[in-house]
């Protein structure tokens, strides 16, 4: 029990898990249009377990490692923020081309909605590597990759 125990504590080696729990939740469409779709275990519940990680220990963590649990929440929410975003404009947009003949909110929608999935793969990748490498993220705020 004590070898699982040392990968769920708050540091590196969590923080490394938290980002590989992301990228198979954003690979099993749990944050994605795409997905590989493995079906015993669904995308979303492993991004909400990966999210609930970052949260607890963040909260808990000390250290340089606490930025990489930071970048992953910011992650998180300005994904979610721009999921709920794409999903309005794609239900507004569906109105307006049958209401106003334009069609710019639902393709402006499709195309933010497959791009946001590119930033959070891109984000995750980053913090992974400088999680590897114990190298903290400068500024876990900003919306950069």
């Amino acid at each position: 029990m004590e070898s699982i125990s040392r990968w769920l504590r708050p540091g590196w080696r969590n923080a490394i898990v938290v980002y590989v729990l992301f990228l198979f939740a954003l690979a099993n469409g749990g944050l994605s249009f795409v997905s590989l779709h493995i079906p015993v275990i669904r995308g979303e519940y492993v991004g909400l377990a990966a999210m609930a990680f970052a949260l607890v220990n963040w909260s808990l963590a000390a250290g340089p490692v606490r930025t990489h649990y930071a970048w992953l929440l910011s992650t998180a929410g300005i994904y979610i923020a721009g999921f709920l975003v794409t999903i309005m404009g794609l239900k507004h947009g569906f109105a307006l081309v049958f209401t106003a003949d334009t069609a710019a909110p639902m393709i402006l929608s499709v195309i933010f909605g497959l791009l946001f999935p590119v930033w959070v793969l891109l984000r995750c990748i980053r913090g992974l590597t400088r999680a590897m490498a114990a190298v903290p993220i400068d500024n876990p705020f900003s919306l950069g990759v």
